[in-house]
Order: structure tokens, then C-alpha cells, then sequence
């Protein structure tokens, strides 16, 4: 089990921030010997989160100093509190969105055309130089998002938006009753082999 400063290091690694972002600064008590630590997070879409801990040994002080910010970022949410079980789900509907965009705005293509469009704009290098465009202009959902997240997640991001973003216009009055018929009309039907 990793204690609390490599938690946090891993936290900022998971969203592609270096983790010189948490800067840890320790003293020690001439009388009595204790180790007082303070660990600042400098995160790029909220102010610093300041974490502090005591204890007998300066490595011990920092793991509390640690502690202290974890605590303080999951109450904060954002950069600290991301629910990446919700992104993956999100990220399934807006793979979904994907098909569906190119399946019916592809117009007069072809099958092998459509397949080529979902081949390349469904591929995670696609969708990770997508998250790259966005962030580079500032999109508010991901600058918060460093630049050494790997491609996989960048592309997990950028369909989870997608579905954020469009979801609700696409399923439109009457879509997701039509939906549930659909998985009701080919529900129970035999395989034939």
C-alpha cells in the first residue's frame, strides 16, 4: 500500500502534471526534536492547496503533510477529486456519438469510406491530438490536464467530453424512448448458427 506522498505523486502523474507541483518545505523543533513539514500543490485551475504534519521523523512529517492535502483536494473536487470510473462510462456513450457521427454525417459514403472516417477519428493518436488542440486553446475542461498525460487518456477525455457536450441534443425528445424499443425488439433473439 503507498502512503500518502506517493499518492499525491501519483495523482498529479494521472493527470499528466509534473510532480515538482507539490513542493515540500520541513523544520525541526530545537526543543524536542519534532519535524513540522508543509507540502504546497501548485494545480493550474484552482488556487495552491496547502497540506502540514508533525512528526518524529522529517520522512513522517511529509507523508502527514501529504495526508493533509489529499484531504483537502477530494473536498475541493476538480484536479484532486476526478471520478475516472464516471470518465470511462461517459467515454463509452461518447464512442458511441463517434459511430453514430460517422455512420450518419458521412452522407453518400460508402460502407469502406465510413470505415476509413471511424478507423482514423476513432483511433486514440486522433483523439489525443484532438485533446491537444482543445488544451492549447484553452478549453476550460482540460486545462487542468498537464501535457505528459499519455495518449490513451487524452483520447478517454476528449470522448467523455463529447458525450458531456453533445449527449443531451443528440438523445433528443423521443431518442431514448426509441432506444429502449430497440434493445426490447432484438431482446431474446436466437443466434442461429
Amino acid at each position: 500500500m503507498s502512503n500518502a506522498k506517493n499518492q499525491l505523486q501519483e495523482l498529479l502523474m494521472g493527470r499528466g502534471l509534473p510532480g515538482s507541483l507539490a513542493v515540500y518545505t520541513s523544520t525541526q523543533a530545537v526543543v524536542g526534536g519534532v519535524w513540522t513539514s508543509t507540502v504546497v500543490v501548485e494545480l493550474p485551475t484552482q488556487a495552491p492547496v496547502t497540506g502540514r504534519g508533525s512528526a518524529l521523523r522529517k520522512s513522517q512529517a511529509e507523508v502527514a503533510a501529504a495526508e493533509d492535502a489529499l484531504a483537502s483536494l477530494s473536498a475541493i473536487g476538480g484536479a484532486g477529486g476526478q471520478d475516472w470510473g464516471q470518465i470511462y462510462a461517459d467515454a463509452q456513450a461518447g464512442d458511441a456519438l463517434l459511430k453514430l457521427v460517422g455512420y450518419l454525417a458521412a452522407g453518400a459514403a460508402s460502407p469502406e469510406e465510413r470505415s476509413r472516417w471511424l478507423q482514423r477519428h476513432e483511433s486514440n493518436d486522433w483523439l489525443a491530438d484532438v485533446f491537444d488542440r482543445w488544451r492549447e486553446d484553452g478549453d476550460p475542461d482540460l486545462i487542468a490536464y498537464g501535457r505528459g498525460l499519455g495518449v490513451k487518456n487524452k483520447s478517454t477525455l476528449v470522448e467523455a467530453l463529447l458525450w458531456r457536450r453533445y449527449g443531451a441534443r443528440v438523445l433528443g425528445p423521443g431518442a431514448v424512448e426509441a432506444l429502449k424499443e430497440i434493445g426490447e425488439a432484438i431482446r431474446g433473439v436466437t443466434i442461429r448458427s
